[in-house]
Parts: C-alpha cells; structure tokens; sequence
C-alpha cells in the first residue's frame, strides 16, 4: 500500500528487476496507465538513473501492450512467448476468446495488479481467479473499498500517509470548508476562484478541479464558473463527453492552460497526471474514505515551482461513514486528520489481514477473508479449559474435508473447515451421475462465556451431527441450548412481530408440524392450554435501542438472523451478542412471548382515530432528492411533503392532505381486503417522480401503502396489516402532567408565533420559557438548568416539531422536539379532539430518531430555505453552532425527549380517554425511539 504519487509503478519495476520472473502480467484500469506503465518497464523506470542496477550494459525486458481480445489459443502462446512483461486490462483481457485467454495465461508465473481497489470487479476478479496456483502481487493507494469487500492477501509492505508527508511526497494542504445556507455551489465556485487568483498573482501555475457526482451536475455547475470566472474559460470533462474531439479539446485546452478550471464527474481518470492541479473545489463531496484520499493523493502530490494545495468543500448532506466526518468537520487540519484516517482505515485492513492471516493452515485456494458466514449458529455450554478444533477432521473424515488440517485462528479461537459431499443423482440411475455439494462450518469457542457456537452453510444438517462435531472438539460434556433458552435471544426487544412460526403438533399425525407465515403466524402460537402443541420456531422483528432488529431462534437451539455475515470477524461478534443472553438468567421467556404483537390483516378500517399518517418506512428510509412529489408542474423532495390528517374520525375513509409549502391536495384513504387504496377529493392530482418514473400517488398506494398511526398504540403497516400491542397500559399519571407554564395572556386559540414572534401564542410561551429555563425548562421547580445551544422555531408543513432544542452535555446530546398545540376553545377543558393531532405529531417525529443525521439535514435544510425567504428559524444559537454539532453527532449518546404542549386541556379535568390517548403515545415513542414523553398542559 502505497498513497497516490509515492512510486507504486517503480517499486513494480524494482521487484520485476530483483526477482526478474518468468513471465509477469501486469492488470491495469486504463489505456493511459498501461501506456505508462509498460514504458517504465521497458526501461527500468529509475532503477539506472539512480544507479540501483550496477554499472555496465544491462539487458532491458521486451514489454507487450494487450490493446484488444486475442483470437486464438496460438496467437496467445506466439505473443505472450515473445515478450518477459505483458501489461493489458482487464476489458482487452475478457474481449479475447476464452480458450485464448486460457492459454495466455497459463504462460505467466506472476501477476501484478495495479490499483487493487478495483479488483472485486467481476473482469478483474475472473483474470485474478486463473493465478490461484502463483505468485499475485497487488499494489493500491487505498487498501480498502467503500462496499467493505476484503481485497485478499495480506498487506506486505505500507509507506504510510504520514511518513509520505514527513518524506515531502505532499504539499501542505489548505482546507477552506463551506458552510453555506444555500446557494452553497456558488459559495464554493467564489471561494476557488479567489483563490486562484491570489495563486496566479504569486506566480503559481495552478489549475482548479471542480468535482461533481453526476454529468448532469457538472453541466449545471461549469455555468456558476463562466458566469463568476469566465476569463479562466471553465470547461467540463467525464467519460463519455460527445463527441470525442470535444474531450480531447478539453484536454488539450488544460494543458496549455487556455482553460484553469475543469468541471469534472469523479476524477480525470487513474494514471492522469497534472501538477498544476492544485486546487480542489468539492461540490459533491465523497462518501468513501479510500476514494477521498485517492482524490486528495491527485492534486497533494508535490511538483517544483508549484505550490501547496487548496481544497474547498461544502459539508455533505449525510456522513455515514464516520472516518468522513471527521475529514468534512468543521475547520479540521486536513494535514492532520488525512494522515490519521489513512493509517487508521490502513490498520483497520491490517487487523483484518491479522485476524484473517492468524488461521494456521489456511489453503491458498480458500483464504480466511473468503468465507462469509450467514448470521446462524447452534450454541454449546461447554467445561472444558481448552478445546481442539483438529479432532473434527476424525470426526468428519480426512477424505471428506477440503480443508485439512483445520485453519484454527488461536488468538481468537475461530477455526472452519469446508466438507465435501457427494451423494448419487436422485433423478438418475445409480452409477455414474453424482451430486457434489460443499458445506461451510464455522466454529467459535468464546473462553470467557464457556459457549460454542457452530455455524453451517446446510441448514437441513442433523442435531446429532453437530452434537458429535461438539463432543469432539470440546469434550463429551458439552450441553446444547435448547428449548425455551434459545429464545432469549429477544431479550431487550421491543415490539415484537412474528412473521414465521413454526408448531409441532405430538398427538396429530396427520399434521404433525406445520410452518405459518405472514401476519397470523403467531396466532398458531401454543396457548398456555394448547397441552398437545409445542413451538419449533419463531422469526420475529422489533426494536432495540430505538434500532429495527430481526431475530430467529428454535427450540432445537439454532439462533439466526435474516443477512449473511460481510466477514467470519463478524459473524464472531454477533455470537458473542447472542451469547450474553443466552446465558442470562434475569431474561423470562413468559414474559417475552406475552409480549408479541399478533399482527390482523385487516379487510376494513378499524374504528379507532387514525392519528398520523407516514411514508411507508420502505421508502422513507432510501428518499432522497431523487424521490419526489409533483403537483401542478411544481416539485419537492417527497420526504419535504407532509402526509396531514385532515380529520379525526373512527369510521368512514381516513380523510388526509399531502401538504408542501407551496401546495396541498386533499385525499380519503379506504382499507380493504386487496389493500389500500388513494382517491383524491377533487380533480387535483399528484404523481411520485423518480429519475426514470412517474407514477399517480394512487398507484403509489396500492403498490407501497402507507403507515398509519393510531390510538390505543396501534399502528397499521402496509399493505393493511393492524399491529397493536396485547398489554393494558394504565393511563397517563395525572400528576406527570407538567403545569408550571405561565399560560396568563396567551390566546390558547393562536398557536403559531408566526413572523411576527405573536406574543400571545402557545408556541412563543413555550419558546419563552425554554430560553428562561433552558435545559431545565420542564423542572416544575422553576430553576434553570444550561443555556440550549440551539433552539429553532420548524414550525411549517413537515416540521420536526414546532419548537427544536440540542444541547452538548460532556458526552450526551440533549433533544427537545416540542410539539404545540392550539386549543379549540380559549379555556381549559378536557376536549380529546385537542389532543389527537399533537399525539399524532408526537408518535411521527420520533422515527426520525431511526437516523440520527436525518435530524440536523432536516433542520439545515429547512433553515435553508427560510433564510431564502429573508427570515431565519434560530431563535437560540446559530447555523455555525448546528453544523458543529451535526459534525460531532457520532461522539454523543442521544437524549431525545418528545415534548407535547396543549394548554387547553386542564390537568385537573383530564379524562380517562385523554390520559389512555397519553400513554399509548409514551409507549410508541420510549418503543421505537428510546425517547422520553413529557406532557405540558393548564392547571
């Protein structure tokens, strides 16, 4: 591993001139590199120059340049016999034939690949899999891939970032990061330009590279640069500008700087070299750390005479990589903070290759990093102080394994083997046609806990199979978890559903067992007096921790869940979480079972008040720009529109509006037995639009659904499926109805402040008293705790709430979403219609939690476009203070506390209904979210 610009194709050079091969191939992404590339080996790149091959003449290596597909097995063998080096790509290599690529490659004894970053790509992994049986060198700038695939091999040799730096590979880097409240392309396009007029004036021959994520974009932000710098001539360059000759001028106008600023989708392509890149304006940042810093690596590297670099960048929408974070923070020493994440992403690869190169015995054909594990095992209590991994292969038979000896990792005690089974073709006669099958088995002996758990790629494989398996490596003392045991795996889940149960039947032959899937599957579940059934297994969904969880377990002791394992470090990982509860004495299966929701596909509505409505979470949780909503030519990212409950009813069709901040249309929602269905309530319509697509939001409903949130705790999940909890929740404690608002000479009618910051609102009361109380505004006492950060008036259609409060409290992130509403009346009473939509609010708001960078984009967005409108939301702190916070959401542990403020309901008159109402509402947001429900009503 080597960083962009260090002399990766010398060190080839250098190793093809020490060992000198047979034969070596060389893989390359690129016409421009294997041009490169083939001319450094022709003449030994610097290795004479700098005197490293001795005095005298030298004999220089006959390079080939594989520029197409080669037609036949003979010209293959006639041109690769010719040359000592080949260097080809991957596309010339797989447009040959396949028996002349075989051919081809059978005459090399070493293959080099050159930016092994791509080498997961099906071409390149096909040309990679024919040297199974020689000598692979890999070489990249970046070690690691954004989809997290291992790249094989071990790392052999690193030239840290850091070290690069120290030894002067790169300049200094200048970070100018961009916090912009729209208009942020423009900032960013302003701020490289002055830059490179400052450079110019210096006598700096410097060249902006403008990169963008998409042709489309480059086109739109190349305009910002003619109009704000067009003496520099901005021109745009990607794969696949029409025609040709307008790339190719492109080009030629960077070289001779006619141009100074490229526009560019991604890079200019590996291999491109121009020194004079030295600044770098990020519109569309990254989201893979190895791409950043082969991106940085392009335009850091040092040239004579040219100067350091700039970078200027706007802040990504969203930062799921938290390495990136740090990188894209606020005013970060990007000399710093690039060294750091480069070796700590590198060390994180290095672990992998230790844990993965710590397996004794390993076969060269099937390396540790291969093997992907699905998330199942069988689980053992075990008493022995070591265990053997290696008696398995007695166990099994030596003849049958593909793996033997046994790769044992001793340090963490992880070991697998891959059996062989042939059986005769069950379709065909009994000689000669056999069925071969290969079976994967993990195994992990976690010391601490005294557990085993096995993992087999075969499902169907027999309790005693693995009973033996365990005897023989642990002992014949082992004790299998089985039974009611397995299923404290859902200890600590909430809301749980079924949605496949499996019942043995003892006395009933003729339906001895049976398997129910979908939403009635836990109404086969055994009863306490169902004395002739018993449960086999359950897969079941829920929350933890505010997080979606899925989780099977049988009684014959299997633990799973439904995705594969990215690594068997992984797969570890999730059995070490399995095993803390298996062993967990305090968790009650009673307890858990009775809990289970016992989902009701519905052919009509309930008759129970619908109090919110949401995108289905399907959708919700992949929206972006790119999903959006349209209603008379006007358009908005759909998770901006606001699905709005228009009228509080327990029959009839669920009246509701989607409402933007341009437009809204009214529609009435029918549940029936084929599903749900839209009507629109007059001729206005409203369509879902894609990049591709366009369909009627009709259409969009009874394909996706929509969720509804109702009382009672009960929510409706596409495409008409009832969930509500079994349990009786008391109701709400009168006494923890908050009542120390002074509500004197508040209109409880008016509940907006509006522009005008109306004094005799319900919203800026409570804004009032939360600047006055900050953090410990809901404390009846009246003292007040730390000042809020941030506090934001959202009030407006797709609100988070109507007032937004975070705080930094040492390692905790305070929330207040504060939801207000108006009363009907302007007294205090007892009205429930008063509390149906703030409940509704209240339950909507907290699946937000899901993803917690949703909430600060939401907030900077939105804050975005009422500065656009010449007012801001900010009523505390600033949008310097949020996008801080937003940079260092990872390093906090969430405090989220879901506020309702309603001070036409009186506490004194509240009634069994209403407080019913307020508890379902706690339940469903300490639930799904983990949040905390506080109430803020009259006396």
């Amino acid at each position: 591993m080597m960083p962009t610009g260090t002399g990766k194709t010398d060190t080839m050079v250098a190793l093809f001139a020490a060992v000198i091969p047979e034969r070596l191939l060389v893989l390359v992404p690129s016409d421009t590199l294997r041009t490169q590339l083939a001319s450094a080996f022709e003449h030994y790149g610097i290795l004479k120059r700098i005197g490293a091959l001795g005095e005298g003449p030298l004999t220089y290596p006959v390079v080939g340049r594989l520029a197409s597909g080669l037609k036949s097995p003979a010209e293959a063998r006639r041109f690769a016999r010719s040359c000592n080096v080949v260097v080809a790509t991957p596309q010339a290599l797989n447009a040959s034939s396949e028996p002349a690529r075989t051919a081809f490659t059978r005459l090399f004894s070493h293959l080099f690949v050159d930016e092994a970053h791509h080498v997961k790509a099906a071409t390149w992994a096909s040309v990679r899999a024919e040297f199974t049986d020689r000598t692979v060198v890999q070489f990249t700038a970046t070690p690691y891939r954004e989809d997290r695939q291992d790249l094989g091999g071990k790392l052999v040799y690193v030239f840290s970032l850091g070290l690069a730096q120290r030894q002067g590979y790169f300049s200094t880097i200048n970070y100018r990061g961009i916090r912009a409240l729209g208009n942020e392309d423009r900032v960013i396009a302003a701020t490289a330009l002055d830059q490179l007029r400052s450079d110019l004036a210096e006598g700096f021959d410097h060249v902006i590279m403008a990169r963008v994520r998409r042709k489309a974009r480059a086109d739109e932000v190349v305009e910002i640069y003619r109009d704000l710098g067009p003496e520099f001539e901005p021109t745009v360059l990607y794969s696949g500008l029409k025609p040709v000759s307008a790339r190719r001028a492109a080009l030629t106008a960077l070289h001779n700087r006619t141009t100074r600023v490229v526009v560019c989708v991604d890079m200019l392509g590996e291999g491109f070299d121009l020194p004079a890149l030295k600044i770098a304006a990020i519109h569309d940042p990254h989201k893979s750390l190895g791409i950043t810093l082969q991106f940085i690596g392009r335009f850091a590297r040092v040239a004579s005479d040219v100067g350091d670099a700039t970078v200027v960048v706007g802040r990504p929408d969203s930062l799921h990589d938290e390495n990136l974070r740090a990188l894209y923070g606020e005013d970060p020493d990007w000399n710093v903070i690039i060294r750091d994440l480069s070796e700590g992403a590198t060390e994180a690869e290095e672990a992998a290759a230790e844990f993965n190169d710590g397996f004794d015995d390993a076969p060269l054909e099937l390396a540790a990093n291969d093997i992907k594990p699905k998330m199942s095992a069988v689980v053992y209590c075990t008493k022995c102080s070591e265990w053997d991994p290696q008696a398995a292969v007695e166990h099994i038979g030596a003849e049958l394994l593909l793996t033997n000896p046994i790769p044992h990792n001793r340090r963490v005690e992880v070991a697998w083997f891959v059996k062989r089974i042939e059986e005769a073709a069950s379709w065909g006669p009994r000689r000669g046609l056999v069925d071969v099958e290969h079976e994967l088995f993990a195994m992990y002996w976690d010391r601490q806990r005294r557990l085993l758990f096995i993992n087999s790629s075969n499902n169907e494989s027999s309790d005693r199979h693995y009973q033996r398996l365990a005897e023989a490596v642990a002992g014949e003392d082992v004790e299998r978890i089985r039974g009611a045991t397995a299923f404290r795996v859902y200890g600590g889940v909430e809301r749980l559903v079924a949605t496949n149960v499996g019942v043995l039947d003892v006395l009933n032959r003729a339906r001895k067992f049976t398997m129910h899937a979908g939403s009635d599957a836990l109404s086969h579940y055994p009863s306490g007096d169902a004395q002739t059934k018993t449960q086999t297994n359950l897969f079941a969904n829920g929350y933890a921790n505010g997080e979606r969880v899925h989780i099977g377990a049988s009684i014959s002791g299997r633990i799973w869940s439904w995705r594969a394992a990215g690594s068997l470090r992984e797969w570890m990982a999730w059995c070490e979480g399995m095993g803390s509860k298996l062993i967990d004495d305090r968790i009650s299966i009673d307890e858990i079972i009775s809990n289970f929701i016992l989902p009701v596909e519905l052919s009509k509505r309930p008759e129970l008040v619908v109090l919110a409505i949401e995108w289905p979470a399907s959708v919700y949780t992949s929206a972006t720009d790119n999903l959006r909503v349209r209603h008379d030519g006007k358009e908005c990212a759909l998770i901006d529109a606001e699905l709005v409950v228009a009228e509080f009813s327990v029959t009839g069709p669920v009246r509701f509006e989607i409402v933007t901040e341009g437009w809204k249309v009214a529609y009435q929602l029918t549940i029936a037995e084929k599903g749900m269905r839209a009507v629109p309530e007059s001729s206005d319509t409203v369509s879902i639009v894609t990049s591709r697509t366009e369909v009627a939001f009709e259409d969009f409903v009874q394909d996706k659904g929509l969720s509804l949130v109702l009382e009672r705790d009960a929510v409706i999940e596409p495409p008409g499926i009832l969930l509500r909890p079994r349990i009786d929740l008391p109701g709400f404690p009168r006494a923890s109805l908050r009542t120390h608002v002074d509500w004197t000479s508040v209109d409880l009618t008016v509940e907006s402040q509006g522009v005008a910051k109306n004094p005799g609102s319900v919203q800026r009361r409570v804004i009032e008293t939360m600047l006055e109380g900050g953090s410990a505004w809901l404390d009846a006492s009246g003292s007040a705790g730390a000042k809020w950060e941030v506090v934001i008036d959202d009030d407006g259609p797709n609100e988070l709430a109507d007032v937004v409060a975070l705080s930094r409290d040492g390692g905790h992130l305070k929330v207040h979403l504060v939801h207000c509403k108006r009363s009907a009346s302007s007294s205090k009473g007892a009205r429930i219609e008063d509390l149906y939509e703030v409940c509704g609010q209240a339950s909507k708001s907290v699946r937000r939690r899901r993803e917690l960078s949703l909430l600060a984009e939401h907030l900077l967005r939105r804050e975005a476009r009422r500065q656009q409108r010449g007012r801001s939301g900010f009523e505390a702190g600033d949008s310097g203070v949020l996008y801080e916070i937003a940079d260092q959401l990872h390093m906090f542990r969430l405090e989220l506390t879901i506020v309702i403020v309603q001070p036409g309901l009186s506490a004194e008159k509240a009634s069994p209904q209403q407080l019913d109402l307020l508890a379902s509402t706690e339940m469903y947001v300490f639930q799904v979210g983990g949040a905390s429900f506080e109430v803020v009503v009259n006396s």
